[in-house]
């Protein structure tokens, strides 16, 4: 019993931090107390669900890390990524039958808004906010084009529909290739010294190579 009312208020507080996330103010309240809700959400999530490594076998260094505490220094330099509480890797999402790749790293938005749009207005209260302290971050790419969407899951379903008797192994070299063209087409190389014009041209989403370590 004394489990499940701790289970209650735990889920109350998310829901509670939650509307305040998405009903943010943000041209009237500053930009760090926005910061340390999503901060002190992530702390609570921590408290209550275990660890996870999607991809334990995969033996890759991370040449990136972000983290679940806010960086030191100005927040206008965080990048900002919403996805399954508590993991200790990040990933691109990938077939698990084929072990197609469905992006080539992991997008992060360098506008604090994006939460909102990331969680699908809140639809799953415990997913976690990730921060990337973007003055760190390493072989990252923007999105420079945005009249061409990013390849999807449909693409490379659509791609794996249509060659039903390829191999893993033929199909992964096909979406390797798709997901070069797109990046080739549609971003460039990130450079921290760029960042303001970035945003001010609205170039906020960020492709960042995979495994990316979280730190707590």
């Amino acid at each position: 019993m004394r489990s499940c009312r701790l289970n209650m208020k735990y889920l109350e507080s998310l829901n509670s931090m939650n509307e305040k996330l998405k009903n943010w103010g943000f041209e009237k309240r500053p930009l760090k107390e926005y910061l340390n809700l999503l901060e002190e959400k992530n702390m609570i999530i921590i408290e209550h669900t275990p660890i996870i490594d999607f991809l334990p076998e995969r033996e890759i260094p991370s040449k990136n890390v972000c983290s679940l505490r806010l960086p030191v220094g100005n927040p206008e330099n965080i990048a900002f990524h919403v996805g399954f509480p508590h993991q200790k890797r990040l990933y691109g999402l990938e077939d698990a039958k084929f072990k197609v790749r469905y992006t080539i790293g992991v997008f992060f938005s360098l506008d604090p808004k994006d939460v909102v749009f990331f969680s699908g207005d809140f639809e799953k209260s415990d997913e976690m906010t990730y921060f990337l302290d973007t003055k760190t971050a390493k072989d990252a790419r923007v999105q420079t084009n945005y009249s061409s969407g990013v390849i999807s899951r449909y693409d490379l379903d659509d791609l794996i529909e249509a060659n039903p008797a390829e191999s893993g192994n033929s199909l992964r070299g096909s979406a390797q290739e798709l997901n070069d063209k797109w990046l080739i087409d549609n971003t460039s190389p990130f450079k921290f010294a760029d960042i303001t014009e970035l945003k001010a041209k609205y170039h906020n989403w960020l492709i960042v190579p995979d495994p990316i370590e979280v730190r707590y």
